[in-house]
């Protein structure tokens, strides 16, 4: 009887102590503490394990001067692929400018690269169309960006982490001011 006892002891430790070490590495979510919360709002939200590194590609600013991901190396960036002809991405973008506003810093900032062929120009004037003002003027007429990083339509939007690697991708429009994708993003940004 006492073995009985002392080995139904030790399976009920062995099963705490698991759970404590279960516990210890999740968090309240769920998942793991180097993992994102991510909501069911969020759940497209296609997580890149392991993390890659973001491709070298270039663009044009609001100046015709040529822009790359490098040039944003040390913050996080929210890259998205749009274009002015996309009615999703017409829905989405007062998100992003919202999202610009509210945490557009040296250590984040939102890039709203358009493929559109009229280029910057085009751009600059549906952002004053839409009431666009915290976003800059980024473009690829050629959308030559587009062609390493989209593979599913527009609007694609990539987050890259600030040692420039691509650590998820959404495909499709989203409310990027959410509390839900803010929470996403603030991870990358506290982490």
């Amino acid at each position: 009887m006492r073995k009985r006892y002392a080995y139904g002891i030790a399976v009920l430790a062995a099963a705490a102590a698991s759970w404590g070490v279960w516990f210890a590495l999740t968090d309240r979510h769920g998942g793991p503490h180097d993992a994102p919360p991510r909501t069911a709002e969020m759940q497209a939200f296609e997580l890149i394990d392991p993390p890659r590194s973001a491709p070298e590609i270039s663009f044009s600013d609001a100046s015709g001067n040529s822009v790359g991901l490098t040039d944003f190396r040390g913050g996080v960036v929210l890259l998205n692929f749009w274009a002015t002809w996309c009615a999703p991405c017409i829905r989405e973008m007062p998100s992003l400018d919202r999202l610009e506003a509210a945490l557009g810093s040296p250590d984040f900032q939102v890039v709203a690269l358009s493929i559109d062929r009229e280029g910057p120009d085009a751009v600059a004037a549906f952002f004053a169309e839409l009431g666009i003002e915290h976003l800059a003027i980024y473009n690829d007429s050629l959308a030559r960006a587009s062609r390493e990083l989209v593979e599913s339509g527009l609007p694609t939007t990539w987050l890259i982490d600030r040692d420039g690697r691509l650590r998820g991708r959404y495909a499709g429009p989203t409310e990027w001011d959410s509390p839900a994708a803010e929470a996403l993003i603030r991870f990358y940004l506290d982490g």
